[in-house]
Formats: structure tokens, C-alpha cells, sequence
């Protein structure tokens, strides 16, 4: 409030003004101030004074006239050279951090992974394995499609209000949803959380390429009503990836806790739960304006079928049977999402001695929830 606007004389509203603004900004500056400096002095002593604490540390302790070495290797695994590669293949995992993980298997994982376009792009295929089999086939929506199912986009902006908290968190952040359906934390599930790691790369790497040959515009360049709560991103709107995302991970999930003796009531309800996260995940990003019905049908179909080839690159079989999937957007939605199962096809993969990491990984997660079911650790 202004001198003039106020009922103090001048000189009083002068030192109230002055009063308020000192504290104001006293209060702002502090708060501003102690939050900036913890954060940038945290990080400046990181990066600055820890090496410095090191370097003083070793010159006070160090004798460099003392070279005597361990008598036995630093590492009680230590690998003897000769060892074949499957026999050390856990203990040489063991020795990496976990961001290692992902760069040596995703090589072998999507050696055998191929997109192969129509001459007219109209579809896209998924060939996998050695012989390049083929298990997906998505077809492209018509233009006429997508202006159909516009209404509905603009339509389930009615929601977003209620559903904000999880879109925003969402397009940072989807394994902490899963995580309240299943406990994973890094200390508990750290084979699971690498699992989900590698599975999430293996999808965008073939998301992207279907995106790119389909090249479909998302909703936001069909009418100025959508308007989205979040930002468009900057890639083809068909199929959705978070959609295929959160498939896979649920598949994988309900694979890596499905009981010894197979399917029970209990897991059956764990596996439901998975499925309408998952469902929920990809509705999320219709609601928020930046996908159509059909992404999600999509993004569902290459799920289940990327799903299907990372559980069967998991396990020792060399010549799995996988299904074959076609999904046609033209089908009537009542149609099990336009989905067809056809029947199932042998796939080729590498020996399992050239596919030993993920293997290792796998079986690691595998009894990460073993508890969950009562079921006894394997005796080494």
C-alpha cells in the first residue's frame, strides 16, 4: 500500500512500508537465499572441496615408499582368466554398478529386434529373433478415425482436474505407481528395478521407430479445443509409448511374481491390479490431450508383443512360441481393442550361453518375490 493510500501520516507509512518490506524481503531473501546456497553449496562441495578433503587426506596418511600389494586379488569373485563367459557372467555382474547393466545387455537384446515398414506405410511389422520373425502387425488409423475419436479427447478434459497429480507425476515417474501394488525399492528388488530399466529402453527404441514411419499428428494439431495440460511431445502420436511402457511392465511384473505352481486366486487379483494400472497409466495421457484412443490400442498391442520377446530372451528355450498379433484400428473397439490373437509362432533365439546376463538378471528378480508366495529360495 502506497503512503498516499494509506491512514498514517507520511513519515509513519514510510517506516511501516519500510518495516514490512525489510521483513518481507528479509523473510523471501532468507528463504530464497538458505534454499539456493544449501542446494548450490552442496553441490559446489561436491564437486569442488570433497576431492580436496581426499587429496589432503591421502598426503597426511600415504607412505609412497610402501608399494607392498595385496597378497590375494581385492575382489573375494575374482574371475581367472580362461574362465568360459557364462560360468562368470554373475560375478562379473555383481562387480558393476547398476547403470552398467542396461549398456551390456540392450545390444543382444535388440541385435534381435527389427521394424519393418509397408511400402506405403499403411502398417508396421515387428520381426524378431535371428530368423526376423515376424509377431506384430499394427496398422495405420485413417484420418477419419482420428477426427472421430477427437470429441472424446476434448470431452475427457472434464477429468483432468482429478486425475493432475498422477499425469504431471507420470511423465517423470512411472515405476513408483507400480510400486504400490508391488513393494520395489532399490535395496529390496534391485534385479526387478534393472529388469524394468532394460524393458523401458527396449520399448522406446521400437516405439520411436514406429512413431517415425507412422508419422501420425497428435491431437493438439487437429483442433484448437484440446489444448493439453501438458506439453506435446515432440514425436508421432501412434501407438502411445507410456501405454506400451506400463504393458510391459506389468506383464514382466506379473511374470516375475506368478507362483511356482502357476496361477492362483492371490495372484490373479496382484495381476488384475497390474492390469488396470497399467490401463489407467495409458488413459492418463488421453485424458491429458497429447494421445487418442486408438495410441492406446497401439501402444497396448507392441506391449504385449515386446513383453512376450523379453520373457522369452529371459529363458533358456532357443526356438520359443510366442503369439502372433495384429492389431487393426478399423476393428470395432468391442472387439477385445481391436486385437487379435492368431496362432502362435516359433521364434529363434541366440544360445542361451550368449544371452547368460539377462538370464542371470532374470532369475534374480525371479526370487526377489519369492516371498510373496511362501516359496523357499533355491539352495546355491
Amino acid at each position: 500500500m502506497s503512503a498516499a493510500g494509506s491512514n498514517l501520516p507520511p513519515m509513519e507509512a514510510a517506516v511501516a512500508g519500510g518495516s514490512f518490506g525489510g521483513s518481507f524481503g528479509g523473510v523471501a531473501g532468507g528463504s530464497f537465499g538458505g534454499s539456493f546456497g544449501g542446494s548450490f553449496g552442496g553441490n559446489v562441495g561436491n564437486s569442488l572441496y570433497s576431492h580436496e578433503a581426499l587429496l589432503r587426506s591421502r598426503a597426511a596418511l600415504a607412505n609412497p615408499a610402501d608399494t607392498t600389494a595385496y597378497s590375494t586379488p581385492v575382489w573375494t569373485d575374482f574371475i581367472a582368466p580362461g574362465t568360459p563367459p557364462a560360468e562368470s557372467c554373475a560375478e562379473r555382474l555383481a562387480r558393476w554398478d547398476g547403470w552398467v547393466t542396461p549398456y551390456i545387455v540392450l545390444p543382444g537384446l535388440l541385435a534381435g529386434l527389427r521394424v519393418q515398414a509397408a511400402p506405403d506405410r499403411s502398417s508396421c511389422s515387428l520381426l524378431v529373433g535371428t530368423q526376423a520373425t515376424r509377431t506384430l502387425r499394427i496398422d495405420r488409423p485413417s484420418a477419419e478415425l482420428f477426427k472421430a475419436q477427437l470429441a472424446d479427447v476434448i470431452a475427457d478434459a472434464e477429468l483432468r482436474e482429478d486425475r493432475a497429480p498422477e499425469i504431471l507425476m507420470q511423465t517423470q515417474n512411472v515405476n513408483a505407481f507400480f510400486a504400490t501394488v508391488l513393494p520395489m525399492t532399490d535395496a529390496r528388488t534391485p534385479a526387478t528395478l534393472r529388469l524394468l530399466n532394460i524393458a523401458n529402453q527396449v520399448a522406446l527404441f521400437v516405439e520411436m521407430q514406429m512413431k517415425h514411419i507412422f508419422a501420425c499428428a497428435r491431437p493438439v494439431e487437429y483442433s484448437p479445443q484440446v489444448q493439453p495440460m501438458i506439453t506435446t511431445p515432440g514425436h508421432g502420436t501412434y501407438p502411445m509409448g507410456h501405454g506400451c511402457e506400463a504393458r510391459v511392465t506389468a506383464r514382466l511384473l506379473a511374470a516375475l511374481t506368478l507362483p511356482v505352481g502357476g496361477a492362483n486366486p492371490t495372484w490373479s487379483s496382484l495381476k488384475h491390479q497390474l492390469d488396470r494400472l497399467a490401463e489407467r497409466i495409458a488413459e492418463n495421457r488421453i485424458v491429458s490431450g497429447v494421445h487418442f484412443k486408438v495410441d492406446q490400442g497401439a501402444g497396448d498391442a507392441l506391449g504385449e508383443a515386446l513383453a512376450d520377446y523379453l520373457e522369452a530372451f529371459a529363458h533358456d528355450a532357443t526356438h520359443p512360441n510366442v503369439e502372433l498379433r495384429v492389431f487393426n484400428p478399423a476393428q470395432p473397439a468391442a472387439d477385445v481393442g481391436a486385437e487379435a490373437a492368431l496362432p502362435n509362432v516359433a521364434i529363434t533365439l541366440p544360445p542361451a550361453i550368449d544371452r547368460c546376463e539377462l538370464l542371470h538378471i532374470w532369475a534374480q528378480a525371479r526370487q526377489e518375490w519369492r516371498w510373496l508366495n511362501n516359496e523357499p529360495l533355491p539352495q546355491p
